[in-house]
């Protein structure tokens, strides 16, 4: 490693110093704007949180109000693709032993579970319906 590679060596005492207090200075800043901002977070949080609500309580309004009556439709496609599975389960998986239809009947399972995580994807609003 050469002399060049070093930045110490390339700064001269001074410079050396300076940069230290720079760089000492910038930390202790750093540590007064962080208190700082943490003392703001909690003093105005509750505003923060509660404007929050009211503009996604908004929002799932117009969100009702613009996909509801398909919301609900895909609701029901679902719990009729369930109770499909559920029927199916009860009436033909318990007198065979195939694995074709355990197969079938996994994958149903498991994009039933898709299915039901999509619509919560899209927000809390979709429970109220």
């Amino acid at each position: 490693m050469s002399t060049d590679d070093n930045p110490d060596h390339i700064l001269t005492p001074d410079e050396q110093t300076a940069v230290r207090e720079i760089v000492a200075d910038f930390m202790d800043q750093g540590a007064k704007a962080t208190v700082r901002l943490i003392e703001r977070l909690f003093r105005h949080g509750p505003k923060i949180v509660s404007a929050r609500r009211v503009r996604m309580s908004r929002f799932e309004e117009r969100l009702l109000y613009r996909w509801g009556e398909a919301l609900d439709l895909y609701e029901l496609c679902l719990y009729l693709a369930q109770s499909c599975g559920e029927h199916f389960n009860k009436k033909f998986l318990t007198n065979t032993t195939n694995c074709k239809f355990e197969a079938l009947t996994r994958l149903h399972a498991g994009a039933s579970r898709v299915a039901y995580k999509n619509p919560q994807a899209i927000g809390p609003c979709f429970r109220k319906i």
